[in-house]
């Protein structure tokens, strides 16, 4: 029950923050204007954006299939495609999206996954999408640098050092035992100057996940053409991704600036956005857009190349993640019920 009424919490935040977002951005605009230029845009181009981010979708589940099957787990692409389809959602709407790989886990685990193998799943493709992302981000502020103002670079710093971070912390825990219980040993000690309660059940915490941690160091020297196509399909999602803007720049009838140019931006206003605790980053990366593109979509055009491309590859994969986990809950709950029915009889 606590559970179920943070998700609502979350969900409403989530959209009095959207509500808020779009006050504020279109509050001086011209509404009715915004919507004859959508109106006007290429569909076809805005259909092969529908199809990058199912692209995004499918090279997931199959980073997601593939190791699974090499640690012998049973499943399919499309069960694949569920876990990946709820940690989209979850991710979608917490801060963060720190929700997005604990219901993957649990996804896995209800469909017989052991949790140590889902955890290492979910790990792995961590690891793999910062590698992609900041290998994205780094080559492209070098041809991009130009079209940021200050707030966006600092933004754009923030963000890059943050996964950095991140993704320096998964290295450390995998592959360096030493420093990890050192890590360890330090933040104990400061719990313990700051008298933070139930101190012993958070080291257990930790510990248990450090394990999970060093089995992935093992897994990864065990499997290495696996982790590379891994990282390989995760270079292609981060692509298909980030490649979304462009085919909205294409719908509008633009032709001055190449895919890889474009990609190149977005993949700036990704990082910039990456480090704002907010659900999907909501109003800061619609604000970022706006910032670097403003001269990219001329004509007055950017506010609703903005509209699009979020709502491509954020609002509507939000919305399709989420029919997915209403009609999933419903199944389990029918099944919950025909199961209680079954044992009264």
């Amino acid at each position: 029950m606590e559970k179920t009424n943070k998700f609502i919490k979350n969900f409403i935040f989530f959209i009095i923050l959207i509500g808020l977002t779009f006050y504020i951005l279109f509050k001086d605009q011209d509404i009715d204007e915004i919507f004859r230029i959508l109106a006007n845009v290429n569909k076809w181009y805005v259909l092969l954006a529908i199809f990058s981010v199912a692209g995004y979708v499918v090279c997931e589940a199959l980073n997601a299939k593939r190791n699974l099957i090499a640690l012998e787990e049973k499943t399919t692409l499309m069960k694949c495609i569920k876990y990946t389809l709820a940690n989209a959602f979850f991710s979608g709407i917490t801060p963060s999206s720190t929700g997005g790989q604990p219901m993957e886990v649990y996804y896995m685990h209800r469909d017989g996954i052991k949790i140590s193998n889902a955890t290492l799943i979910v790990l792995v493709q961590s690891c793999g999408f910062q590698i992609a992302t900041l290998s994205f981000a780094l080559i492209s502020i070098f041809f991009n640098l130009k079209y940021m103002n200050a707030p966006l670079l600092v933004l754009f710093i923030i963000g890059f050092i943050l996964n950095a971070f991140i993704l320096t912390v998964y290295l450390v825990s995998i592959f360096s035992r030493r420093i990890s219980k050192w890590a360890i040993q330090l933040f104990v000690k400061i719990l313990r100057k700051l008298k933070v309660k139930n101190i012993e059940q958070r080291i257990e915490k930790i510990n248990n996940g450090l394990e999970a941690y060093q089995n992935s160091a093992k897994y990864i020297k065990a499997n290495k053409k696996v982790i590379f196509k891994t990282l390989l399909t995760t270079a292609f999602q981060i692509f298909f991704y980030y490649s979304i803007t462009y085919m909205v720049y294409c719908s509008f009838g633009f032709k001055e600036y190449n895919i890889l140019q474009i990609i190149g931006m977005q993949a700036v206003v990704y990082t910039s956005t990456s480090g704002i605790p907010l659900p999907g980053a909501v109003g800061i990366s619609e604000g970022n857009f706006m910032s670097l593109f403003k001269n990219i979509f001329i004509n007055n055009t950017v506010t609703s190349a903005m509209l699009l491309s979020r709502g491509v590859s954020f609002y509507l994969l939000v919305i399709v993640s989420g029919i997915m986990v209403l009609v999933n809950m419903l199944h389990l709950s029918k099944k919950q019920e025909f199961k209680e029915k079954h044992e009264e009889e």
